[in-house]
């Protein structure tokens, strides 16, 4: 079993996509909004419905320094496997969203079914 570890960082907003240095964000749905209506959908369910997914339904639950030899892959490992001991959310699931800005680029991606769907721009507008 791999150890959990603690990170002790926890950025605003802000910090992630307008700081500094590499960041990333998990945003999990707020269960008191209207997302609750596309929980745990797959990318093409929401769409099938008229829906993208949109900020006003998430929440960030929580936010780090990117590390040089961190990704998506390996975020996604550390949020299911090896949660850090000051993570409250639930396990990286299917209309979970993750942000990672790497190198100034910011990339917005849809937990799915198999991988993340990048939501592109314009519709990256509708999160932020």
């Amino acid at each position: 079993m791999r150890k959990k570890e603690q990170t002790g960082i926890n950025l605003s907003e802000e910090e992630i996509l307008h700081g500094k240095g590499d960041a990333y964000g998990i945003y999990q749905i707020d269960w008191k909004g209207e997302g609750r209506e596309y929980a745990f959908l797959s990318y093409d369910s929401i769409r099938a419905k008229g829906k993208l997914p949109q900020r006003k339904d998430y929440q960030l639950v929580y936010s780090g320094i990117l590390e040089p030899d961190e990704n998506m892959d390996s975020l996604y490992v550390k949020f299911n496997i090896a949660h850090p001991q000051d993570f409250t959310g639930h396990s990286l699931s299917i209309s979970d969203i993750i942000v990672l800005k790497k190198n100034g680029k910011i990339n917005v991606s849809y937990v799915d079914m198999i991988d993340p769907i990048s939501i592109p721009f314009p519709m990256q507008d509708l999160f932020f």
